[in-house]
């Protein structure tokens, strides 16, 4: 990736959030007062609060558990400050890209630059992709058997965006698998890939770029054949994954509680947020933005008093998007430093 193109691409994505951002508060709270808004806030107990952002802590570091796990089970060796540093990088990313799109390639990218090959961080990134697609829909459908009623209207309230979300989950998981395990598939993407970059001449030696990239594809599918041969990983890293599902979900309980609501049990929640989560996983949109909010108006009104509504829903988007947005970009800026400050170090020690 260009280094100097990255920053750009970078701030166009942050530009593109922050107008959706703008949109989606004139679109869904232009009815409720500023006023209406700051009471409801001013009751909440922080303490519930803060519980909710623990649990986007969880979130973060259950995906830094499951690397650590593929990464030895693959021989390498990664301190677990690294993968959890890689989980934050894939968290910011994921939420200023359409489609969560740049997440997983700007991981493989610093951790290439800590050294880790292409070759291994891909596998361990398709590998965490694939069972957290794998998790999302597992959840969700348990919570449908558990909490049947409420899981039905649920469905009878996000319609088609729900069917849209399971198609494209369920799509999701099958493309990752085709590429993981497919001996043909990844063989003919690189051949096309290189014939495209050719015809547009960004490739100047098709052969010998598809030799490197036929070369690397042998040792990826050397290491996902390695994978697949133990199967207990792949049981781990689910338990994980539906511990970190379970914790994102969980947030909007948190804040149920926490502005002083009862009646309805962490299970109610866990339904309409997996639900919810399912529905707007997939939305084309830097961190599913305005398809989120709107979802969580549409659910949510089932389980809080309609006066609080809009309030649950900026305090529960605040705490699992917004905020940690912020917490992840801080994080990834120090990665940054760290990574290409040792960088200008050595050139200047060679200088």
């Amino acid at each position: 990736m260009n280094d100097t193109a990255k920053p750009k691409k970078q701030a166009g994505g942050i530009l593109l959030l922050l107008a959706l951002t703008a949109l989606t508060v004139w679109i869904f709270l232009k009815d409720y007062s500023p006023q209406q808004l700051i009471e409801a806030l001013g009751k909440a107990n922080p303490l519930y609060l803060l519980a909710g952002l623990g649990m986007m802590f969880v979130f973060v570091g259950c995906e830094a558990v499951n690397m650590k796990l593929i990464f030895h089970d693959l021989a390498l060796t990664v301190p677990f400050r690294r993968c959890i540093g890689y989980a934050f990088i894939g968290f910011y990313f994921s939420s200023i890209t359409p489609s969560s799109s740049g997440g997983q390639p700007m991981q493989m990218y610093y951790m290439n630059k800590d050294r880790i090959p292409v070759t291994y961080s891909s596998v361990a990134i398709f590998f965490i992709v694939l069972l957290y697609q794998i998790a999302m829909l597992l959840l969700g459908g348990l919570m449908w058997l558990i909490r049947p009623g409420l899981a039905g209207q649920m469905a009878g309230k996000l319609g088609l965006l729900l069917v849209y979300g399971v198609i494209m989950n369920a799509a999701a998981v099958a493309g990752i698998l085709l590429i993981m395990y497919s001996k043909r598939a990844v063989p003919f993407l690189v051949n096309a890939a290189v014939r495209f970059g050719n015809r547009l001449h960004l490739i100047r030696e098709p052969e010998a770029t598809r030799s490197r990239l036929q070369e690397s594809v042998r040792t990826y599918h050397e290491k996902t054949g390695y994978v697949k041969k133990n199967p207990s990983l792949f049981f781990k890293v689910l338990f994980v994954t539906m511990v970190q599902m379970t914790a994102l979900n969980l947030v909007p309980w948190f804040v149920y509680c926490g502005l002083g609501f009862s009646g309805h049990g962490f299970l109610d929640f866990l339904a309409c947020q997996s639900i919810l989560t399912i529905s707007v996983s997939a939305v084309p949109l830097p961190g599913a933005v305005g398809a989120a909010e709107g979802g969580f108006l549409w659910a949510f009104g089932l389980l809080f008093p309609q006066s609080a509504l809009a309030a649950a829903m900026i305090v529960s988007r605040g705490i699992s998007f917004y905020l940690f947005l912020f917490i992840s970009f801080i994080v990834c800026f120090m990665i940054h430093l760290r990574i290409f400050g040792r960088r200008r170090k050595k050139d200047l020690t060679y200088a």
